[in-house]
């Protein structure tokens, strides 16, 4: 896994993708898209470890009990080969102007389509 902004980005909305049940890989696409448009991420950074995502819903990420949060570190865990050793949420309360542009997560999805 390489560990730019946007490859993160990019494994953020395959697990999401991973996450949604349905046997239409259309459906699933539009489920994850609109799940992640729900968080309002703001920054995604790795920095020594620690991957640092800010978004403006936390509760949507972090899942009840944490149950959400602590798959999504495992799974990146496995994904990076340990690089990425924790995740850290940070909530944002600023303008939802500054939103992560997801736009290119779509064009992967539909070049991965068979």
């Amino acid at each position: 896994m390489n560990l730019n902004n946007e490859e993160i980005a990019t494994e953020l909305g395959y697990w999401f993708f991973e996450q949604e049940t349905g046997a239409d890989v259309q459906e699933r696409v539009v489920k994850a898209t609109k799940s992640i448009k729900d968080l309002c991420i703001t920054d995604i950074n790795f920095d020594n470890g620690t991957l640092t995502i800010t978004l403006r819903r936390p509760g949507l990420i972090i899942g009840r009990r944490g149950v959400l949060i602590d798959k999504l570190n495992q799974d990146f865990q496995v994904k990076s080969k340990g690089e990425i050793k924790e995740i850290k949420i940070v909530e944002y309360k600023g303008p939802l102007e500054r939103l992560f542009d997801f736009t290119y997560i779509n064009y992967a999805f539909e070049l991965d389509e068979p």
